[in-house]
């Protein structure tokens, strides 16, 4: 193998090892205990598309997109939402634990406006 060749391959290589290392590190993926070819494709399918939403995140929202992966996961895992359920048998739901972080992110995908009521 040529050298271009050589360092192509490590470069490429060295990029997948690195998706997994967020994966495992950031995004929280554990390891795979799992005996099923379709079930170790079915973490690894969700740990991507986490990743890839963490990607998209950072594409969209300004704030997000020098913001390091395991920070906008931890923004976003501090939201809480608390059902209030009311004498009239309807329901009030209210989101509290809003940062800087996790409100852009929610304004850039159109799921809040405004300031946050607790």
């Amino acid at each position: 193998m040529d050298p271009r060749e050589a360092r192509s391959k490590y470069r490429s290589k060295d990029v997948v090892e690195k998706l997994f290392s967020s994966m495992k590190s950031d995004i929280g993926i554990r390891p795979i205990r799992a005996w099923t070819d379709d079930a170790v494709d079915g973490v690894l399918l969700i740990g991507f598309l986490a990743q890839a939403m963490v990607s998209v995140t950072r594409f969209l929202c300004e704030p997000a997109s020098s913001t390091a992966t395991k920070f906008i996961t931890d923004a976003m895992q501090k939201l809480t939402l608390t059902v209030v359920n009311r004498r009239d048998g309807k329901r009030r739901f209210v989101l509290s634990n809003f940062n800087p972080l996790n409100e852009a992110v929610l304004g850039c995908y159109g799921l809040f406006s405004g300031v946050p009521t607790v």
